[in-house]
């Protein structure tokens, strides 16, 4: 089951301009669970921190990373 938790800033769209949206994989983390960001377009990987995903969204979309999701990321791992 997936859920969606927030629609982001407009300055986290994709390339072709679509809306994103942070979602949420319910599964458990051992079967593919966890936050990934997506649009009608394309989908990012699936991660267990909400910074993680949106970082990896802004680099699939050639974006540049947001500094305080940098920095979180870091923290991370």
């Amino acid at each position: 089951m997936h859920r969606m938790i927030e629609t982001l800033p407009a300055a986290d769209a994709c390339r072709d301009g679509h809306a994103a949206r942070l979602m949420q994989d319910l599964r458990g983390p051992h079967f593919g669970g966890g936050l990934y960001v997506e649009c009608p377009c394309c989908r990012g990987n699936t991660c267990a921190q909400r910074e993680m995903a949106i970082s990896n969204w802004s680099r699939i979309n050639g974006r540049p990373v947001p500094k305080a999701h940098v920095a979180a990321v870091r923290r991370v791992g």
